[in-house]
C-alpha cells in the first residue's frame, strides 16, 4: 500500500479547505484553514518563467491613474501590501466623465493559497471600500465565464453605490476590476486588464 504524502507535500500543492460563512465585511466570507503549511515560506507556480505583474497604462482607451483618485489609490496599495506573503502589488484608476473604473492586482506566494477555492474577502475588501463605499459583495449573485481558458468571477455590490466587481486568478497573480457598469461590461474591462496586467 503506498504511503501518504507528506504534509510539505500537500502545503506545496496548496491543499486548502474553505468555509463560506453567509454574513461577512463585504458579503464574501472565507476561512482558509492551512492545517500548519507555513505561507511566509512557500512558494506559488506561475504562468510563465517571466510571469509578472504591471498596472495596465490604459483600460480600453481610458488612461490609468487620474490625478483625482491618487490618494484613494495610495490607501488602497498600502492596504493590500500588508497582506503577507505580497511581492507585487498594482492600483489603478481610469476615469471617463463620471465612470471610474478601479484596478488592483497582487503578486506573491500567497496569492494561491487565497485564492484556491475562492477570493478572499482579505483581498476583496479594500477595492470594494475603495470603489463602493460602505457597498456589500453579493456573493449570492455569483456568477463565471471563462474565456481564453482564463476564468473570471464577477459579484454584484449593492448598497449606496453599486456595481459589480470582477476577478481572476492565474498561478501567482491575482486582479481584480471594480465600477459601476453591468456584469458584462466589466467583465469585459476584466479581460482587458488582465491581458494588459501579465506580462
Amino acid at each position: 500500500m503506498p504511503s501518504m504524502p507528506s504534509l510539505a507535500w500537500w502545503c506545496e500543492r496548496r491543499v486548502v479547505f474553505r468555509v463560506r460563512a453567509p454574513q461577512a465585511v463585504v458579503g464574501l466570507g472565507v476561512l482558509l484553514i492551512l492545517a500548519g503549511c507555513d505561507l511566509s515560506s512557500a512558494t506559488s507556480p506561475t504562468a510563465g518563467p517571466e510571469h509578472h505583474l504591471v498596472v495596465p497604462s490604459s483600460l480600453n482607451g481610458v488612461p490609468g491613474n487620474d490625478p483625482s483618485k491618487l490618494a484613494a489609490l495610495s490607501g488602497l496599495k498600502a492596504s493590500l501590501a500588508a497582506i503577507p506573503g505580497l511581492t507585487t502589488v498594482a492600483t489603478a484608476a481610469y476615469v471617463a466623465g463620471p465612470s471610474v473604473t478601479w484596478f488592483a492586482g497582487v503578486q506573491g506566494a500567497t496569492v494561491s493559497v487565497l485564492s484556491a477555492t475562492g477570493v478572499s474577502s482579505q483581498l476583496l475588501s479594500p477595492v470594494v471600500q475603495v470603489a463602493f463605499g460602505s457597498g456589500t459583495l453579493d456573493s449570492s449573485k455569483e456568477q463565471t465565464a471563462t474565456v481564453g481558458g482564463t476564468t473570471y468571477t464577477c459579484d454584484p455590490v449593492t448598497g449606496a453605490s453599486s456595481g459589480t466587481l470582477c476577478s481572476w486568478s492565474d498561478g501567482d497573480i491575482l486582479g481584480m476590476v471594480a465600477g459601476s457598469g453591468t456584469l458584462d461590461a466589466m467583465l469585459h474591462l476584466t479581460e482587458l486588464a488582465r491581458q494588459a496586467a501579465e506580462q
